[in-house]
């Protein structure tokens, strides 16, 4: 009888074990709801340590401890304990007094069943007698890409406080939302300054290496609710440029930095031949006879104008220990469509001979003399950039010009019929750039293989245009006004100078139109360090995407800058509507 009771327990025991929830109904969406707190929501003099929270189902706190957000910033450490729908949260040290404080779980707390965590509940809570109501809100935003910013941190730190954002974590903060919006609320009234961050490694500091920052220029005066605060994020690397190593190979002798270098300034008694490779090594090649070790003082120059300043002798051995083959990246900005002005870039590992890059311009087959189209160029380091400008209309008459040398000489009519058929098979649409092989040389003689690149000509009615003036009642004249595709890689410049909008021949698709106020009219956008306080090269976009369409004009478009960041909000607002 007993193991008949003992089989049956066992039985009842392996079916409880085996039961499956019941499936069909509804989903449960809904995250748990705090059904009693201590201290409550909104509580003023509370100088508890231990919080106790309850919830109207069970739940999962295990992530709690890491996803916890306190802010103003909490420094001590916390203990997390939860049982079935209670949570304990247990801090060592005291509040600090007079403060008004938000505990946000951040999707820390999730129901048992159907994991919906609590990504927005929070509690607030004053270890004084009143509960500070100020609050900031804006939104990151990223200008070189012309996208909002999602999960950046912003936060405000105390006035006096330099560059807070590498060395301390800040006194409030919040992170932005999927649309770059964020706020900062219940804000003791004061003057701070305001940073926001990508903090990939959850520290709570900027990492100026690998994360990008931005700030605002000036204190903010935060005594009600701010609104409207605009914050760009850009990418800055402010660790110090140094000379890491150097080493003899032989026939070479190099130089590796620890950053990228932009320029190099070389004093020596002799004329050495150098290259810049990956932008961060300097490699000096033997061009000369020379038994003792060289001095040389090199003043290697990062971006932002940041510089370092060595004093070496540098030295070759007779062998040739280390050669590389002479190799190149040709880039154009743009890639099969000739549609203006074209420019290139040719980067070489190694310096060259010549200091004028030597290509030609072909159409179809027959080589198009320089006259016929507009370049320039130069050479910096042992890169060689420039631009060709080259007219459909000028290609045409230069080819029926090519036809009336022949048809007005007396040819057999064997001689003539082979050079119609040549004329009328020539591809008037084809165009390519050519540097043929052996025309660049390196300092160690070795040649480049042919490179080549072909463009084609497009019918006027492929084109569209666009026309009108940027409105501006700063009345501010160093405008550079651009039509940028919406990946940034294509950028077409205005033909006209200052407020008014031309452009002709953009091929078919959408693109942002923007305007950079060019302060010291170099004509290209001019990032500022935050070390220098100052701020960046204004980059304001309209606000609305432009279809530019085959065969068609947009006309008299009016770009309001003064309205754009007004535009921005009210189109945040309309889509959360």
């Amino acid at each position: 009888m007993k193991n008949i009771f003992t089989c049956f327990v066992a039985l009842f025991a392996l079916s409880c074990a085996q039961m499956s929830p019941l499936t069909g109904g509804y989903k449960d969406t809904i995250p748990p709801i705090i059904i009693q707190s201590f201290p409550a929501n909104n509580s003023v003099n509370s100088n508890l340590k231990d919080f106790y929270f309850a919830f109207n189902e069970p739940v999962d706190a295990s992530k709690l401890s890491e996803s916890l957000i306190i802010s103003p910033y909490y420094t001590g450490k916390k203990e997390v304990n939860y049982k079935k729908n209670e949570v304990f949260i247990s801090f060592d040290t005291s509040f600090t007094k007079n403060t008004t404080y938000i505990i946000n779980f951040a999707g820390g707390i999730k129901d048992v069943t159907e994991g919906n965590d609590l990504s927005n509940s929070k509690i607030v809570f004053s270890t004084g007698n009143y509960i500070d109501s100020s609050s900031v809100s804006g939104i990151v935003f990223s200008p070189l890409e012309n996208k909002r910013v999602e999960n950046a941190l912003i936060g405000l730190y105390n006035e006096n406080d330099s560059l807070d954002l590498f060395t301390k974590k800040p006194t409030y903060f919040t992170f932005s939302d999927k649309s770059g919006l964020f706020k900062i609320n219940n804000i003791k009234p004061d003057l701070y300054t305001l940073y926001a961050f990508k903090d990939e490694n959850k520290n709570f500091l900027a990492d100026y290496k690998n994360e990008p920052f931005g700030f605002m220029h000036n204190s903010i005066p935060i005594n009600n609710n701010k609104k409207n605060v605009l914050v760009n994020l850009y990418d800055e690397d402010l660790s110090e440029l140094k000379l890491l190593r150097k080493r003899n190979r032989g026939n070479v002798y190099e130089l590796v930095y620890s950053k990228e270098v932009a320029s190099v300034d070389i004093t020596s008694d002799v004329n050495l031949d150098y290259s810049l490779n990956d932008n961060k090594n300097v490699v000096f090649y033997k061009n000369f006879n020379v038994k003792d070790s060289l001095f040389v003082v090199i003043e290697a120059i990062g971006f932002q104008n940041k510089s370092t300043t060595d004093s070496l002798y540098i030295s070759f051995g007779d062998e040739i220990g280390f050669k590389k083959d002479f190799t190149h990246l040709f880039n154009t900005d743009l890639k099969f469509e000739l549609e203006d002005t074209i420019f290139y870039t040719v980067q070489l590992n190694k310096p060259t001979k010549a200091e004028v890059l030597d290509y030609k311009i072909l159409l179809d087959t027959m080589l198009v003399p320089d006259s016929v189209f507009h370049k320039s160029g130069y050479k910096k380091i042992n890169n060689f950039k420039g631009w060709f400008k080259i007219d459909k209309g000028s290609v045409f008459e230069f080819l029926d010009n090519h036809k009336s040398l022949y048809q007005n000489k007396e040819l057999n009519d064997s001689l003539a019929s082979i050079l119609d058929t040549y004329y009328d098979k020539i591809n008037t649409n084809l165009l390519t750039f050519r540097i043929d092989k052996g025309s660049v040389i390196s300092i160690e003689n070795d040649t480049l293989k042919k490179i080549s690149k072909n463009f084609s000509f497009k019918g006027d009615d492929f084109y569209g245009e666009l026309n009108g003036y940027v409105l501006d009642s700063l009345e501010r004249k160093r405008l550079k006004v651009e039509l940028v595709s919406l990946d940034i890689k294509k950028v077409y410049n205005n033909i006209n100078q200052g407020s008014n909008i031309l452009f002709k021949n953009i091929p078919p698709g959408k693109y942002y139109l923007r305007v950079i106020y060019d302060d010291n009219l170099n004509n290209e956008w001019d990032y500022r360090s935050i070390l220098s306080n100052n701020i960046s090269e204004e980059i304001v976009y309209f606000e609305k995407e432009i279809e530019i369409r085959s065969n068609w004009v947009i006309e008299d478009l009016v770009f309001d800058v003064n309205k754009s960041v007004d535009f921005l909000f009210e189109r945040l607002n309309s889509e959360k509507e």
